[in-house]
């Protein structure tokens, strides 16, 4: 569920456009509405829940998008939502992860080659889920673990020197 927030409180046109992908719903509410409606308690905690939501998947891709190599994006998103790999075409899957459909068509043959998965009249099947968690787990750009502390640790040396 999306609503857009930003363009209502800030009175402005929604700064995006979207194309459903799959069956979904559209409504439209006029911001003089919602603003009537802040003053629900209810209505204004499942506002604040739904900003809450979009904060932790905001936070989600920015770690995908920073810590994961291709290949673990494709193996992550096998694990959590195999349907997307049976509805969409790979252009548009390649689309989501921020991946070339070249090196999305890769890795797809990189793990059907390592009986990772398997396609069958169009429909992949995950022949070995601890193999895509081991993917997730080990195959990453670079560990950051511990990045802040490092990173404040570099600067205070750094001072020190000045």
């Amino acid at each position: 569920s999306t609503i857009g927030e930003y363009a209502c409180f800030e009175k402005a046109p929604f700064p995006a456009t979207c194309e459903f992908i799959s069956d979904g719903v559209m409504g439209l509410l006029h911001f003089d509405k919602v603003y009537k409606y802040l003053d629900d308690q209810e209505f204004s905690l499942g506002l604040i829940k739904s900003l809450t939501s979009k904060v932790m998947m905001l936070s989600s891709l920015v770690r995908k998008e920073t810590i994961l190599s291709s290949e673990a994006k494709v193996a992550d998103l096998m694990i959590e939502n195999i349907s997307i790999f049976n509805r969409l075409k790979n252009n548009e899957i390649a689309g989501i992860l921020n991946l070339t459909p070249e090196t999305f068509s890769r890795i797809i043959s990189k793990f059907k080659k390592e009986s990772i998965i398997k396609v069958e009249k169009n429909q992949l099947k995950i022949l070995n889920l601890d193999a895509l968690y081991i993917i997730v787990e080990t195959n990453t750009v670079k560990s950051c673990t511990n990045c802040i502390a490092s990173l404040k640790a570099q600067l205070a040396k750094e001072r020190e020197l000045i």
